[in-house]
Order: C-alpha cells, then sequence, then structure tokens
C-alpha cells in the first residue's frame, strides 16, 4: 500500500497496512486548503479506505495526474471520500475487485467527483453534492449485478445532486444486469447516462436508467445503444407542484439497437420538450407524458420491429395541468406492426401521426379534447392499417379540424368522429379496397372525403345541432366504390361525385 501527502498537509494521516488478501484499513483526515491524497490497496479482504477533507482546494487523486484513491483485487471493500468546501476535486476507483462499494460526498460548490469501477462484480457506486455548480460522474465498465432495482429510487449506482448549475454524468459499457440512477434537485442542472453493450441472464432483469430532476430550466439525456432488456426513464418536475418549479425543462431518449427497449418521459410544469429516438430496435415502446401548457414532445421510431408509441399531454380532470398551446409529433418508418395512441387536453393544441412502409398492421389513434385543436394522420405504403382522429371528446368543441391522409396502401380504415361547431373533418385515401367514416355533431361543420382507386366505400354522418348549416361532399375515382351520406337538420348541403 501507498500513502502521498503534500507538504502542505494540514492535519495527520493514518495508514494501516496488512499481508496481501488480509483486512486493510485507510484513515485520512485533513484540514486545510490545497492538501492532495493518494492511497491503494491491492489483494485485499474486506478493506476500507476512508478520506474526510475540510477546506478548500482539495484533491483525493485528480483524472490523469494521480490515481486518488484505488482498489485493486478487493473482496468485499468500501471506498469512502466525504469532502467540505469548494474547488474540490475526489477521485476513486475500484477494479477486478467483487462486492465492493465506492461513495464520495461532497458539499459546497465548484466540486468534481469520479467514480471508476471495471471488471467487477456486485458493486456500488455513489455520488452525492450538495450545491452549486458541481460535476459528478461515475463510469462502469465490464461490471455484473449491480444496482439491479425495478422502479424508481436504486438502492445502488446513484448520482445525487443538490443545488443549481450542477452537471451529473452515468457511463456503462459492457455490464450485465446493472442499472443507474441520476437524481438532480434544483435549476440549470445537466444530467446524462449513457449505456452500450448491456446484458441480462433473464427476461427480467433489465438494464434500466432512470434519471429524475425537480425544478426549472433543467437538461436530461439518456443513451442506450445495443443492450439486451434496456429502459430509459426520464421524470422531471413532480406532478401537484406550481409551474414555478418546474418550466422549461428538456428530455432526450436516445435508443438505437436495443432488444425490448422502452424510452419513458414523464414531465410535469410549462414549456417542456421531449424528444425520444428509436431506431433499429427489436421491440420499442415509447411513454411520453406532459402536464402543463406549451408542451412539445417528439417521438420518432424507424427500422423497428414491434413498435409503439403513448403519448399523454395535459390532465382531462385537473385544468391547471392542462396542455393548451402543445403539440406533439410522432412519426414511425420501416416499422412492422406499428401502433400510435394520442391523447390530447387542452386548447389550440396540435398532433401529428406519421406512418410509412409499414407491414402487418399500422395503427394511428388521435384523441383531443378541447377548443381550436388540430389533429393528422399520414399513412404511406401501409398495408392492413387504421387511423382514427377524435374531437371533442366527452364534450363540445369549436374549430377543431381533423385530418386523415392515407396512400399507396391497401385494406385500410379512416374513421373521424367530431363533437361540436365550425369543425372541419377531411379524409383522403389513394389505393384498393379502403374505408372511410366521418361523423359530426354540431353546426357550421365541414366534411371532405375524396377517395381515388377501386373497391373503396366513404360515409358521412352530420347530426345537426339547430344552429348553421352542415356540408358534405365525397369525391371518388375509378370503379367499385360505394358513398353514403346523412344529414339531420335544415339547410345542409351534401355533393357526392363518382367518376
Amino acid at each position: 500500500m501507498r500513502l502521498i501527502l503534500t507538504p502542505l498537509a494540514a492535519a495527520v494521516a493514518f495508514a494501516y497496512t496488512a499481508s496481501a488478501y488480509a483486512a486493510d484499513t485507510t484513515t485520512i483526515t485533513q484540514q486545510g486548503t490545497n492538501n492532495t491524497v493518494a492511497t491503494d490497496q491491492v489483494n485485499s479482504n474486506t478493506s476500507t479506505i476512508t478520506i474526510t477533507q475540510s477546506g478548500d482546494s482539495n484533491h483525493v487523486g485528480q483524472q490523469g495526474v494521480s490515481f486518488g484513491a484505488m482498489q485493486n483485487g478487493t473482496v468485499g471493500g468500501s471506498l469512502s471520500i466525504s469532502q467540505t468546501g469548494q474547488g474540490n476535486t475526489g477521485f476513486a476507483q475500484q477494479y477486478n475487485s467483487s462486492q465492493v462499494t465506492a461513495d464520495i460526498q461532497q458539499s459546497g460548490q465548484s466540486n468534481a467527483s469520479t467514480i471508476n469501477q471495471s471488471a467487477t462484480q456486485n458493486t456500488d457506486a455513489h455520488v452525492h453534492q450538495d450545491g452549486a455548480n458541481n460535476s459528478g460522474t461515475f463510469n462502469q465498465s465490464s461490471v455484473s449485478n449491480t444496482g439491479m432495482t425495478f422502479g424508481m429510487n436504486f438502492a445502488n449506482n446513484t448520482v445525487d445532486q443538490h443545488g443549481t448549475g450542477n452537471s451529473g454524468t452515468v457511463s456503462q459499457n459492457g455490464t450485465l444486469n446493472s442499472g443507474a440512477t441520476l437524481h438532480q434537485n434544483g435549476t440549470n442542472n445537466t444530467g446524462t447516462v449513457n449505456q452500450w453493450n448491456q446484458a441480462g441472464t433473464t427476461q427480467d432483469q433489465i438494464n434500466q436508467a432512470e434519471l429524475a430532476q425537480s425544478g426549472a430550466f433543467n437538461k436530461a439525456t439518456i443513451n442506450q445503444s445495443g443492450n439486451v432488456g434496456s429502459t430509459g426513464e426520464i421524470h422531471q418536475g413532480i406532478y401537484g407542484s406550481t409551474d414555478q418549479y418546474a418550466q422549461g425543462n428538456t428530455a432526450t431518449v436516445n435508443q438505437y439497437g436495443n432488444t425490448n427497449t422502452l424510452g419513458d418521459s414523464h414531465q410535469n410544469g410549462t414549456n417542456g420538450s421531449t424528444q425520444i429516438n428509436q431506431n433499429g430496435n427489436n421491440g420499442a415502446s415509447t411513454v411520453l407524458l406532459q402536464y402543463g401548457s406549451n408542451s412539445t414532445g417528439n417521438v420518432e421510431q424507424s427500422n423497428n420491429l414491434n413498435a409503439t408509441v403513448f403519448v399523454k399531454q395535459g390532465s382531462a380532470y385537473d385544468f391547471a395541468f392542462a396542455a393548451d398551446n402543445s403539440q406533439v409529433n410522432v412519426s414511425q418508418d420501416s416499422v412492422q406492426n406499428t401502433n400510435a395512441f394520442v391523447v390530447q387536453n387542452g386548447n389550440s393544441l396540435a398532433a401529428t401521426v406519421t406512418q410509412n412502409a409499414g407491414t402487418n398492421n399500422s395503427d394511428a389513434n388521435v384523441n383531443q379534447h378541447g377548443y381550436n385543436d388540430t389533429a393528422a394522420a399520414i399513412q404511406s405504403n401501409v398495408a392492413n392499417g387504421e387511423a382514427i382522429i377524435r374531437q371533442g371528446l366527452n364534450s363540445w368543441s369549436t374549430n377543431s379540424s381533423a385530418t386523415i391522409n392515407q396512400q399507396s396502401g391497401s385494406f385500410l380504415t379512416a374513421s373521424i368522429d367530431q363533437t361540436g361547431d365550425q369543425q372541419t373533418g377531411t379524409i383522403n385515401q389513394e389505393g384498393s379496397y379502403l374505408t372511410a367514416s366521418l361523423n359530426q355533431s354540431g353546426a357550421s361543420d365541414v366534411a371532405l372525403v375524396t377517395q381515388y382507386g377501386s373497391n373503396n366505400s366513404a360515409s358521412v354522418v352530420q347530426i345537426g345541432s339547430g344552429g348553421a348549416a352542415n356540408n358534405a361532399t365525397i369525391n371518388q375515382s375509378a370503379s367499385n366504390y360505394v358513398a353514403s351520406v346523412t344529414q339531420n337538420g335544415a339547410g345542409n348541403s351534401a355533393m357526392v361525385s363518382q367518376r
């Protein structure tokens, strides 16, 4: 064992050395400024390293300069660093070990901590920081059976930061049955979790990343690639909090080449933004929940097998969490067995679902509750698909519009249901064996169905509310088509053209 202290050390350091594979104990305590520690334990059993520093600009090693506190070939070891002050650095390393724990706690500002663990099993890594402008990192490579916990709040592998302007990073590469949690409480914080080439021994032992942020103007990113059983989960804001505590947050989930992948993002507060990208996965699912106005959600899925999307913006039961002026875009390209389901509650909403080159069932479903909403479902080169848009759910709506475009497809169904006045519904279909259904209840509604191809059918039903008249138009071109218009009320107009 080596112990190195600088001449500037302002306290006594204690070091205890035992024979190889024995229980070694190292305890170092320093008070003052500009102190430096480096210590290691090699081939030891149930050994401990405990370092305490109080003051500013103290260092337990420095990345690229000295190894800091290190355990190599340790069984049942623990490594603990505690620093109080500002401008301090803590650097801990554990290699070729098992049943080991590394813990760094820092209180103050502008502090930095790093934990590296490699070729270890049954490990824990913990970074806890209180203050502003701190950075906390842990890196794990070729580790196994570490941090395996389901749901929120892992017991193992955590970065926990409280304050403003903090940066937290977790990186895991080539791990087995391992997960990680990054928690940040405050404003203007940045959190990143990277997981690559992870494996699980059973279907239930997934590699999960959880990134939770409470506060405003925070940024969260999860990157997962080449993993088996991979879940990326982001939570921003606390449901029930006021907008001033949760606003302007940004969440990004990138998942590429995984098996059984879930991208999950929950945002509470105003002006939130979420981007979820899933590409080349075997089994990809997205859950996106946003509660608050002026939110933006984007989901992109491409070249996946069995892909599903569920998006909900705004609460139908609490108007304080309505999603006024929010928008969502879902894109699914070259996906087999595709499903997208969108629910929006609020006014002046916009939703677009685009599905291209999908085979074996492509379903798009958009539901909006509010006024001045816009919805679109676009399907191209799709077989056995269905697109459904509903506006005015369980209530009266006004000035909303819905559009379904289905191109170069077969055996497709399009359905629009609108309740309210001054609604516009449009269905455009190109292909064969297509079915269009457009139902409206209200006044001054407009329905337009256009079909090109053979063996197609269209139906429009308009139920007047005693106000201004409704208008229905059906245009069909090619052969073997059926058209039906049903209107209830006065002064309505209907036009059917078949050529």
